[in-house]
């Protein structure tokens, strides 16, 4: 992990007209970016080195799922062009407007005017897959774009609104938009791209509530959201990837165990009753859990591959866990309370990938961990007190890693 004290330097060195609030921006963006790439690197590493199943790298991917997933839409572009001003913008549109297939806009704070009103963006009309950075106002000439597939809105903390007549995009199959801190409601228009493969809203502070209208998405294979939704989502039966990253009704979490086709799920979960029901996943390979309270009906789960528990402060974990002997990854985080190792992990004969990070408290290791033959890679990052290898796993040492945040 780079050092977090990279952002002073990057605030000291940057240009003395901006606001404190611009410098500030600057700086945080440039450091996510280098631990991005850091990150990146450590994934190849993995990947080269170990050659895990599909879903414990799902699971070691995690953090930076959406942004793969993302690429692996404008990869498929096949005259890709970014620009950075109005100005190039403009002179692309009067060069190369019906060839361009994919567009990546990131055009500064002082020119947000002159780009929405300029109707620039409907002369390219072969585009694809259409990448928006911040802005206050969608450009409503995006709505002519009619062979538009993939619309990425990112990072959008200045946007106002969403307009209804989003669903003039008719051949629309994937929509992203993150950060939108501002937006007050859910556009009707979103309801009625009947082709919607994918949608992602995410870091919208909660206030958005998506009604019952969201049975018409029949199409939707992953959705990922951060606000109240509709028990209707249990309608939606061809979804397989699932992250609803904010606090849901009871109600909710039934519906979504009624889902057949989901193989990655993420929760927060707040109460034991919560999981009633979650064995009728019978296709779930990910589970990826940021829960107050665990039940052992996940160890019902027969086809899980990969589990992440975050957030989880008991010492105890529910002993049924032990019967997941499909599993091959799991991560335990953010536990404070947790001094000794659970004692169910060792008893996972598939195991070949542990992580547990974050963990303040941890400090002893279970004998049976030093049994743990098949474990080809053990990630024991960031917790206080585990600065090198404890003693009652020292037959392992060859498989494990260890590294803290550096300030």
């Amino acid at each position: 992990m780079k050092k977090i004290s990279v952002f002073l330097m990057f605030l000291c060195m940057a240009c003395q007209h901006k606001t404190l609030e611009e410098k500030m921006k600057e700086a945080a963006n440039k450091l996510i970016e280098e631990i991005k790439t850091e990150r990146d690197a450590q994934i190849k590493d993995i990947e080269k080195s170990f050659h895990f199943s599909d879903e414990v790298m799902e699971l070691i991917k995690w953090d930076i799922s959406d942004e793969i997933r993302c690429l692996g839409y404008f990869a498929k572009a096949k005259n890709l062009q970014q620009v950075n001003t109005f100005q190039d913008l403009k002179k692309l549109s009067e060069k190369k407007a019906k060839v361009v297939d994919g567009l990546i806009v990131n055009i500064p704070r002082t020119q947000w005017g002159i780009f929405i009103e300029s109707k620039v963006l409907s002369k390219f009309t072969n585009l694809k897959y259409l990448k928006i950075g911040n802005i206050d106002h969608l450009p409503l000439d995006i709505l002519e774009i009619k062979k538009l597939e993939v619309l990425e809105l990112e990072c959008m903390i200045d946007f106002q609104e969403i307009p209804d007549e989003i669903d003039r995009l008719r051949g629309l199959q994937h929509l992203t938009m993150t950060e939108i801190n501002n937006i007050k409601k859910i556009p009707e228009g979103i309801y009625r791209l009947k082709k919607l493969k994918s949608l992602t809203l995410t870091k919208t502070r909660g206030n958005l509530n998506i009604d019952d209208r969201v049975a018409d998405l029949k199409d939707l294979e992953f959705f990922s959201v951060d606000c109240l939704i509709s028990p209707e989502i249990g309608k939606l039966k061809k979804l397989k990837c699932l992250k609803l990253l904010g606090y849901l009704n009871d109600d909710v979490y039934g519906a979504i165990f009624e889902l057949p086709e989901v193989k990655t799920l993420s929760l927060r979960v707040q109460k034991k009753d919560q999981y009633k029901g979650i064995n009728k996943l019978k296709k779930l390979r990910v589970l990826d859990l940021y829960a107050k309270e665990l039940s052992g009906e996940i160890g019902d789960l027969d086809s899980l591959k990969a589990l992440i528990i975050g957030g989880y402060t008991k010492t105890e974990y529910p002993n049924e866990l032990n019967r997941l002997k499909k599993l091959e990854g799991i991560e335990i985080s953010y536990n404070y309370k947790l001094k000794i190792a659970p004692a169910f992990i060792p008893e996972l004969p598939k195991l070949v990938y542990l992580n547990i990070e974050l963990c303040d408290s941890l400090q002893e290791f279970p004998d049976k961990y030093r049994e743990m033959k098949n474990l080809k890679l053990a990630e024991l990052n960031h917790n206080k007190l585990i600065r090198t290898v404890p003693k009652t796993i020292e037959p392992i040492k060859g498989v494990i890693r260890i590294q803290h945040f550096e300030f």
